[in-house]
């Protein structure tokens, strides 16, 4: 009946959709149940083996390593977390299922009543020329959409015990998106290249190094700039952690010459 989307997990899911204005992008989410409510606290990059603008395809062996990823983060959470849906991402259309989205979802609740599908629309203007970004779940009946409340929260509802950052933090899903980039189009040179015309060769040598300019551009600097960012961040609060702790012990330390 509804979905509660952890925030950290949301931001890592907008971040990898704003990789790319070209193609759809795709992963998959992991969280619980609880009563009717399905509880999303974790995701996984999916490399593409389709690119193209109005579509994406899960394929089965991506499931299995995906069921595997689960049991890990529920080892470390030490809370039951298994595959809860899918994501993808809809860049320069509106947020609502295509009717292959629609088909691919039908096929994916097979693995259970409660898998959904997640979607984000992003580069979209609307009716005032402004750039807005859309997210909607859903589920298939009857070979239609059946849209589901979202909810966003923060992780520390969802979760009992305090994450291991390095599995689901969204910084170091950001970063296995860069990975699946680098491998996405270093796989389609080494398959292009597989031509021994000289031409062709001088072609796809320039067309690899042009799309691994527009990854450094569009998405691995403005990530490492972020990164940077909330390094300065981080350390200025603990600079003010710091302060806060000297002045707490002065007054305690005036407090005990007192009372002596």
């Amino acid at each position: 009946e509804k979905v509660v989307l952890s925030s950290d997990a949301f931001r890592g899911l907008l971040g990898h959709c704003f990789v790319t204005d070209q193609e759809e992008v795709l992963g998959l989410l992991f969280g619980d149940m609880e009563a009717k409510t399905v509880r999303i606290y974790g995701c996984l990059s999916l490399q593409r083996n389709c690119k193209e603008k109005d579509r994406v395809e899960v394929e089965d062996v991506q499931l299995s390593s995906a069921m595997t990823s689960a049991e890990e983060l529920s080892n470390t959470l030490q809370q039951e977390c298994t595959l809860k849906g899918w994501f993808h991402s809809h860049p320069n259309i509106t947020v609502f299922p295509s009717h292959v989205d629609i088909r691919t979802q039908a096929y994916l609740q097979a693995l259970g009543p409660e898998f959904l599908g997640l979607i984000i629309s992003c580069f979209c203007r609307d009716s005032q020329n402004l750039e807005k970004v859309s997210l909607i779940a859903f589920q298939s009946k009857d070979n239609q959409a059946v849209s589901i409340p979202v909810e966003i929260a923060s992780p520390t509802v969802l979760l009992k015990a305090p994450p291991n950052m390095t599995i689901h933090d969204s910084y170091h899903y950001l970063l296995d998106v860069q990975k699946n980039l680098l491998t996405e189009e270093k796989e389609a040179y080494n398959q292009a290249s597989q031509n021994s015309h000289l031409l062709s060769k001088v072609y796809n040598a320039s067309l690899f190094n042009l799309s691994m300019s527009r990854i450094l551009e569009k998405s691995l600097i403005p990530f490492y700039e972020f990164i940077l960012h909330k390094q300065q961040m981080d350390q200025i609060l603990l600079e003010q952690l710091q302060r806060e702790n000297e002045l707490l012990e002065l007054q305690l330390a005036s407090k005990q010459r007192s009372n002596t």
